[in-house]
């Protein structure tokens, strides 16, 4: 008789012996070939097509990669400089001698009537070599004496061919523009406006012989847009003084802070701020100089970047001089710009402002009241700023003290100035010709105070120095202060040297 589970005994027996033979016939293939189910048997990658020749690929035992570029995007000069200077650059020493071909795309003049390059162009083309051992080379870019150009003029130099190994990098652009003629042709007048006792910070752009007033009050601290460097100015125009503190928290701040400090550093956190003792190191450097603000460069290790409280100086010019005390804290943020923790020195919770980096700017600015706000032209839109402004300066017995000046010249980041004196060269007088041998400072405070002596509020033009500026497209001026106008609001008159 048939029995039913019987049947389904040798069902059974049967599927296991399959199974069985299916694992051990896996089992031998996985030990053979080493291919695991869903692998696909190893066979050489290609060639990434990113690889240029010259390049190492998988396997190969040492990488050659070497690039190429541009210094910089691109320049703009004054058709009065009459030169420019164009210059390339690899990652690392040139093993051998390297041939770089470079295609010259004018815009709106011509090779050899409007601009010549030495080495000559061909065709079109410039062949510049990088000897071997070296990483950079250049060329020039001549513009014949007093060529007027318009908006737009210049040349595209684009690198189109490179000797193996070295690859060509994203920067291989370089666009050169020539300014139009300045606005200025001969001697101009102009009276700096800053107000009833100096109150105002007066920037001015000498090319287009226009000034901008900005009240000091009106921002507090200046986040530096250049490069990788994340540094924090103070508004010392309104006398701003800072000290750090061993915390991290802004809570933690109290009035009782502010109050320990007053007594420790003779009173150089007073309302307003009173300069004594050694005070430097509480407000920033007036050369200018990034290295040496009172806020340390703001670190990526957020644990290093320390809470400071602040002394807001007072407001220049006005009846009500105290601005209120706060505490700070900058950090980086995941945008690559700055943030700002802030609050009043006796709250309990604070406040945040992102800051962003522009580099249309050399600095952006907040307003603990306002917020972002904008204070400075421009890079390239103001030449000179007439400010109130702590100096360093020394004692009689030759220590460093800081003092509180009105009506300091501070020139722009990329500005220079050299001082002449009239027993060497008159200021009419005074020609390209004269410029050889000069000494050029890129200090923020080459112009300074030195133009004018303040005794028993008697002031004094010295009208035995004038001043030679070159500014941020390569113009240059002569410069002086004249008798005319007064204190705090003095005439300049200045001219292009020719």
């Amino acid at each position: 008789m048939f029995n039913p589970f019987t049947l389904m005994r040798i069902t059974t027996l049967r599927v296991l012996l399959l199974l069985t033979v299916i694992y051990s016939i896996a089992s031998c293939s996985k030990k053979d070939t080493n291919i695991l189910p869903g692998d696909v048997p190893n066979r050489p990658n290609p060639p990434d097509s990113s690889h240029q020749p010259g390049d190492s690929l998988p396997g190969d035992s040492v990488i050659v990669a070497n690039y190429l570029s541009f210094t910089s995007h691109g320049q703009e000069i004054a058709d009065e400089i009459n030169t420019a200077t164009v210059a390339l650059k690899l990652d690392k020493p040139a093993a051998k001698q390297i041939t770089v071909t470079i295609e010259l795309s004018n815009k709106s003049i011509e090779y050899g009537k409007d601009y010549t390059t030495v080495p000559a162009a061909d065709q079109g083309k410039l062949k510049i070599n990088i000897p071997a051992g070296t990483s950079t080379s250049s060329f020039i870019v001549n513009v014949p004496a007093d060529k007027p150009f318009k908006e737009g003029d210049g040349i595209d130099f684009r690198i189109t061919a490179v000797d193996t190994p070295i690859r060509i990098a994203n920067d291989s652009v370089h666009a050169l523009r020539f300014l139009e003629k300045q606005y200025l042709d001969s001697l101009a007048k102009m009276k700096i406006n800053t107000g009833p006792y100096g109150v105002y910070k007066v920037f001015v752009d000498l090319s287009e012989n226009k000034q901008l007033a900005v009240a000091p009050t009106k921002w507090d601290f200046g986040f530096y847009s250049g490069g990788d460097d994340f540094r924090v100015v103070l508004n010392s125009s309104a006398g701003m003084l800072v000290k750090r503190l061993d915390k991290n928290d802004l809570n933690a701040v109290t009035v009782k802070d502010t109050t320990d400090i007053a007594i420790a550093e003779e009173l150089i956190f007073s309302d307003p701020p009173h300069y004594f003792g050694a005070s430097a190191s509480y407000f920033d450097d007036a050369s200018g100089d990034l290295s040496k603000t009172a806020i340390a460069a703001i670190s990526a290790n957020a644990a290093d970047n320390k809470v400071y409280i602040v002394n807001r100086g007072w407001n220049t010019g006005t009846t009500n001089g105290k601005r209120p005390w706060q505490k700070i804290r900058v950090l980086r943020n995941n945008s690559g710009g700055y943030t700002l923790q802030y609050a009043d020195i006796t709250a309990t919770n604070y406040k945040t402002i992102n800051i962003p980096k522009n580099d249309s700017y050399y600095f952006n600015y907040v307003s603990l009241t306002e917020g972002l706000t904008t204070i400075e032209p421009e890079k390239k839109q103001w030449d000179i700023a007439l400010t109130w402004l702590p100096i360093n300066e020394k004692t009689s017995g030759g220590e460093d003290a800081p003092y509180f000046r009105s009506n300091v010249f501070v020139q722009n980041r990329n500005v220079t100035e050299a001082q002449v004196s009239t027993k060497t060269r008159s200021f009419a007088a005074f020609t390209k010709a004269d410029l050889t041998g000069l000494t050029f400072s890129s200090s923020q405070i080459a112009i300074g105070a030195s133009w004018r002596l303040l005794w028993n509020d008697v002031y004094t033009v010295h009208q035995d120095i004038f001043y030679v500026v070159k500014d941020g497209n390569g113009r240059i001026y002569k410069l002086r202060v004249t008798n005319h106008g007064d204190q705090y609001s003095p005439e300049i008159e200045y001219a292009p040297v020719k």
